[in-house]
């Protein structure tokens, strides 16, 4: 028989409502939002917000948030206290659209605090490993390697709005999914949003217990690019990797287009510079295939190569300084003169950053400037090749 939500009460007595009982579910079994039914691909749910102030935008019920870097936002209703479709649905884009625009740090410090299920974690990437369990100690090659793809992964999600929107209430108005239907059928955003129905019963001779039941009422969930923990190693090719790369893409064809773009121009490097260059295959895993280019003279590849999702390439800058300090020093003013790179050049200068990247987050659909900093490039591997005689 089904039967309606408790009401909660606080430590001192006083009654929180039968929502804050659903928000309590919820927190405490994160199964029942069915998130491995709204996308196959998604990791454990690890609990970050609750209640949670969204500065300028209202209160949160819950946040959750996943090793491969996928932020799950959840509005919980009750029936009779639906507010007007238009409403719900611009609410929870609203709080959507906070951690999408601030940077890590902020988001990090949004999250981690004393009243919050992170508590004041100093490190969200060792306490996030932590809660997951059955990993270990947040220490070791393991965990760092992820730890630094794992914010890179946020980062991008985020950027590109892929998250997921969950509205959680023990009945769904339907002209609310008809709603969703009619607006986000042409728009295809890379967000995934579902209706979640969640139905408590009581059960016969048990008085104090209930069983549970959620059921997916409707979803809209493009893919969003899995990103596994690091894994078995794979010695690369150059088919495997241009393949890998198109895998790790699979909506986002321009960034596979852009890594392809730069790896034949590192095999046209590679053949132009002759002895002085060869391109080496390193044991890398699928998320993250790797080619570089090696210069003679240098300890540094110049450039690496990713086929990760977004695509993308870099250059260890802080390391090929202290080995040719004049070149780098060059390459890196010149590269400043361009838009998208005048702050991360000024750091690299200064020896507050370390790599020089060519994601897609820094040249985008601008193909001339792809080729310019490409240039730079060719003229900084001619003055370390010369130095190097």
């Amino acid at each position: 028989m089904p039967v309606h939500y408790p009401e909660l009460r606080g430590k001192t007595g006083e009654l929180l409502g039968r929502e804050a009982w659903l928000e309590e579910a919820l927190a405490q079994y994160p199964d029942l939002l069915l998130v491995d039914r709204i996308d196959p691909h998604a990791d454990k749910l690890v609990l970050v917000g609750k209640q949670l102030e969204v500065p300028n935008r209202g209160i949160l019920d819950l946040l959750f948030l996943e090793l491969g870097g996928v932020l799950t936002i959840v509005e919980t209703k009750l029936a009779d206290n639906f507010e007007g479709r238009r409403e719900v649905f611009a609410q929870i884009m609203d709080y959507a659209t906070y951690p999408a625009d601030i940077p890590y740090e902020q988001f990090e410090h949004w999250i981690c605090k004393r009243d919050q299920p992170l508590e004041n974690a100093s490190k969200l990437t060792a306490e996030l490993w932590r809660r997951v369990g059955a990993l270990g100690e947040p220490t070791g090659v393991h965990y760092e390697k992820w730890s630094k793809e794992f914010r890179e992964k946020l980062e991008d999600n985020l950027r590109r709005r892929r998250l997921r929107l969950v509205i959680v209430a023990e009945r769904i108005d339907p002209r609310l999914r008809d709603m969703l239907e009619f607006n986000l059928g042409s728009a295809r955003p890379d967000f995934q949003v579902a209706l979640v129905e969640i139905t408590p019963y009581k059960l016969p001779g048990h008085e104090d217990r209930l069983l549970i039941v959620p059921s997916l009422y409707w979803s809209r969930t493009p893919t969003i690019p899995h990103a596994e923990m690091p894994s078995k190693k794979i010695r690369w090719t150059q088919k495997a990797f241009l393949e890998q790369t198109r895998q790790n893409n699979p909506n986002d064809e321009a960034a596979a287009k852009m890594v392809e773009e730069i790896y034949s121009w590192m095999v046209q490097r590679k053949n132009a510079l002759g002895q002085n260059a060869r391109l080496e295959w390193p044991a890398t895993t699928a998320k993250w295939p790797t080619v570089n280019l090696r210069i003679q003279g240098a300890r540094q590849a110049i450039p690496a190569l990713g086929g990760e999702a977004g695509g993308g390439g870099w250059i260890s800058c802080r390391n090929l300084m202290r080995q040719h300090p004049k070149a780098v020093r060059a390459f890196l003013e010149r590269v400043k003169k361009l838009d998208p790179y005048k702050q991360l050049a000024g750091q690299l200068l200064n020896g507050e950053k370390n790599e020089l990247k060519m994601t897609w987050v820094y040249l985008g659909k601008k193909e001339d400037m792809r080729k310019e900093v490409l240039a730079a490039m060719e003229e900084l591997q001619d003055a370390i090749i010369s130095g190097s005689r």
